[in-house]
C-alpha cells in the first residue's frame, strides 16, 4: 500500500499513487460518461485530459465518492477530496485507453 506521504516524498509518481484507487466502478463510470473517441481526442490534446471541462469530471466524481473509497483514502493517510476523485477518474481514463490500444 502506497501512502500519501510516499507520494508527497516523491517515492511514487502521481500516476502510481492514484492508480491504486482505480476500480471496476471508476472504470465503468468513466466509460459511461465519456466515449473512447472523446477520451482519445482529449488525451491527444493534453495528456491530463484538461480539454474535458473540470465540471464534467466533478459531476462523475460525485458518484464515485463512497464510504468504501473514503476508507481506502483514510487507510493511506489521505482524505477524499473532489480533486482526488478527479485524479482517480483521469487515471481510470488512462487505463481504459491503454487497454484499448493494447488490445
Amino acid at each position: 500500500m502506497v501512502t500519501r506521504s510516499d507520494y508527497l516524498s516523491n517515492i511514487v509518481s502521481h500516476r502510481e499513487y492514484y492508480a491504486q484507487y482505480v476500480s471496476p466502478v471508476s472504470i465503468n463510470l468513466v466509460r459511461s460518461a465519456f466515449t473512447i473517441e472523446r477520451l482519445t481526442k482529449a488525451q491527444q490534446s493534453d495528456e491530463n485530459f484538461n480539454t474535458i471541462p473540470l465540471k464534467e469530471w466533478d459531476h462523475v466524481g460525485i458518484v464515485l465518492r463512497t464510504p468504501q473509497l473514503n476508507a481506502q483514502f483514510k487507510a493511506r493517510e489521505d482524505c477524499i477530496t473532489q480533486g482526488a476523485l478527479v485524479c482517480v477518474l483521469k487515471e481510470s481514463a488512462r487505463q481504459i485507453l491503454e487497454k484499448e490500444t493494447s488490445g
